[in-house]
């Protein structure tokens, strides 16, 4: 009989994030140190990422904090070094109160899955436009959401914070297509930011 290999860090994820073992994996995790170890990191990392009242992370941000605390190591800063470098590459610039739109924005409002994404184009020159939105499941912020934007052939890419709030470009005032990669589905948005909102 084979050695089971470790368990991913999806699986770690999802059991970190409340989900109940496989009689498979709970047989695993007790025969396991090496994944019990790393279930314990996840929940430790889960607990960092997700106080009580805070955003609630996406499975996929979990289980790349999984694989980024592997190379960092077991050591009781670990789980402080992920969210201290994950924090420096999140969105720097987005105002606070994204969902209270200014006048001259447009506002797009959507349904995604069981999420609610709330996305403003804002006027940032005569032919640009810099988009600042917010994805929230259950009235709080969705953390390390993808947000991929296609423009033609172009392709930028942003991740929302702890509030779930993000912010993408500046881009021409062109048709642009807002992809959403939730743990379940990718959901599409079309967005036209040819024209100002309403104004004052």
């Amino acid at each position: 009989m084979t050695r089971r290999s470790h368990l991913s860090p999806e699986s770690l994820a999802r059991l970190a994030l409340g989900e109940r073992p496989s009689a498979t994996d709970a047989h695993h995790l007790s025969a396991c140190d090496a994944c019990s170890r790393s279930l314990a990191s996840s929940r430790t990392l889960t607990d960092a990422l997700h106080p009580p009242a805070g955003p609630v992370p996406s499975r996929r941000l979990l289980a790349d904090a999984v694989r980024l605390s592997d190379r960092l190591g077991s050591s009781a800063s670990a789980p402080a070094r992920l969210l201290s470098a994950w924090a420096a590459s999140g969105p720097q610039d987005a105002p606070a109160g994204i969902r209270s739109a200014s006048p001259s924005a447009r506002q797009w409002l959507f349904a995604a899955g069981e999420m609610e994404v709330d996305v403003q184009a804002f006027p940032d020159g005569p032919e640009r436009v810099r988009l600042l939105g917010q994805v929230l499941e259950a009235d709080r912020g969705v953390l390390g959401l993808p947000i991929h934007l296609h423009q033609g052939s172009r392709a930028q890419m942003a991740f929302t914070d702890q509030h779930g709030e993000f912010s993408i470009g500046p881009v021409a005032r062109t048709p642009l297509r807002l992809i959403i990669e939730s743990d379940e589905a990718l959901h599409e948005i079309a967005l036209d930011v040819t024209e100002d909102g309403p104004k004052e």
